[in-house]
């Protein structure tokens, strides 16, 4: 039977262009699903950003939003006297304002250097959504628009109402876009405020959706029998391209929540994590032994930890090894992780609304240092010992 072969290569060295995931877009491991699709979108820029936590400007909110709508304004005109043409936000203050988004203000200014409110963030989002009609403010003032995100679905729950900061901003603005958009229409002369269904900020502008499923296939990786092409992966049992800025490696046989593009039929993912991602990995640096008459594995916390933990291996029937769904005993096979005849991770995914029951996963490889190839007969020889060698025509594709 054919193996895939994972090479760790010492002297010859390949390089090739692989999807990258959201912490390795960021430089970071704390990106959230937020973060990373405004930024993918180029609706807030926010790789090489340090600090998340600092607050926004009236200008920055504005121009998130002409991000999103990519108005053109008149640029001949002055609508206020502190944002003049030359002010690097002119354009999208401008563009909101001729749109309806924002309004004069009595002194003739914007003020765009001061921190958005809750309150003012929430508003901009609401006229942009097309609700203007629906918030009462002439009853409540300023705190009607907060009322109508909470109504709508967009809120959050910021630190200090009178500034918010990027944070909050990303996620207020990324909830705003999933909400269906109001249109305005008229009748002869009347007029009356329609909700789309199903069209938002998202679908409209980006052709980008949201969801849930459960990953079957990745290139290399199957849990059903469908097979994904190389920059593919199957999601329920439709067949996504890859956004080649994504990785959906480890999350064969996971249920996810999905962000993707549908744009005439044809579906790119541009991002999945699972929905429950509290599951556990254990991997064979610090497993200590294996019962296999209880499935109990004894592990610890870190390879230099001494103390031990127990974890019973549940009984499973949706087990993936090395990709594939695999259907006989595990015990030999978490046996070679725990007693080092092979290197690897073991993978328990709890139950979600995509499985039966856990998911167990096992990863398991050899390490071959490699310290030589031949052309002639397609075989790698080993670096420390050229008797060992493997002949890669035996392989089903190398990783």
């Amino acid at each position: 039977m054919k193996k895939i072969f994972t090479l760790v290569l010492c002297l010859l060295t390949i390089l090739q262009c692989s999807p990258i995931n959201a912490a390795e877009a960021f430089g970071e491991t704390d990106v959230t699903k937020e973060q990373y699709i405004l930024n993918r979108l180029g609706v807030v820029e926010l790789v090489g950003v340090e600090d998340t936590e600092r607050e926004v400007t009236r200008a920055e909110f504005v121009s998130y939003i002409n991000n999103i709508l990519k108005a053109k304004p008149d640029l001949s005109k002055t609508y206020f006297i502190d944002v003049p043409n030359s002010h690097w936000a002119a354009e999208s203050i401008n563009a909101l304002l001729e749109r309806g988004i924002i309004s004069f203000a009595a002194d003739g200014r914007f003020n765009p250097d001061d921190s958005i409110s809750y309150e003012q963030a929430c508003k901009i989002l609401v006229h942009t959504l097309g609700y203007k009609d629906y918030a009462d403010y002439e009853k409540g003032g300023m705190s009607e628009y907060v009322k109508l995100a909470v109504r709508l679905g967009f809120k959050i729950n910021p630190e200090n109402n009178s500034a918010i900061t990027l944070n909050e901003a990303v996620n207020l603005i990324y909830n705003a876009m999933r909400v269906d958009l109001a249109y305005t229409v008229k009748s002869g002369e009347n007029a009356e405020t329609v909700v789309g269904k199903d069209e938002t900020l998202f679908s409209a502008y980006f052709d980008v959706y949201t969801g849930e499923g459960k990953i079957n296939a990745y290139y290399g990786e199957t849990v059903t029998g469908d097979t994904a092409e190389e920059g593919e992966v199957v999601i329920n049992d439709s067949t996504y391209n890859l956004d080649r800025n994504f990785s959906a490696d480890g999350l064969t046989g996971m249920y996810c929540d999905i962000v993707y593009t549908d744009k005439n039929g044809e579906k790119t993912l541009l991002y999945a994590k699972p929905v429950n991602d509290d599951f556990e990995v254990i991997t064979s640096d610090t497993m200590v032994g294996y019962d296999s008459s209880n499935r109990t594995l004894s592990y610890t916390k870190t390879a230099d930890s001494d103390k031990v933990y127990e974890k019973v291996i549940p009984k499973s029937d949706e087990v993936i090894f090395n990709g594939k769904r695999f259907d006989g005993d595990i015990s030999d096979k978490i046996g070679e992780l725990a007693n080092g005849g092979k290197k690897g991770e073991i993978k328990i995914i709890p139950k979600s609304n995509g499985s039966s029951g856990e998911v167990i996963v096992i990863r398991s490889y050899e390490v071959f240092i490699a310290g030589a190839y031949s052309e002639r007969d397609n075989t790698i020889y080993g670096y420390y010992d050229n008797t060992k060698k493997y002949n890669l025509s035996n392989a089903q594709s190398v990783i």
